[in-house]
């Protein structure tokens, strides 16, 4: 059987350098403890100052009126 063997690229995007700009810096903290959200909207609004990309994002802490929050402790 006869084959052809063709090189493949592959690109991985540097989406760290690209989205650096517009990440706030303290967003390795959003799913830690505290900080936290269980709840994200996501609207489209007019381009703005405030919101430049046509999307306005906006959270809560928890998406029921009725919270339980369970806490683990280490007993060793």
């Amino acid at each position: 059987m006869k084959a052809r063997v063709h090189n493949i690229l592959i690109v991985i995007p540097d989406y760290v350098t690209f989205l650096s700009p517009c990440i706030d810096k303290e967003i390795g903290q959003m799913h830690r403890l505290g900080q936290t959200q269980h709840q994200w909207k996501f609207e489209a609004v007019e381009k703005n100052s405030f919101f430049p990309f046509g999307c306005k994002t906006t959270f809560r802490a928890y998406s029921s009126d009725q919270v339980v929050e369970f806490k683990v402790f280490n007993f060793y």
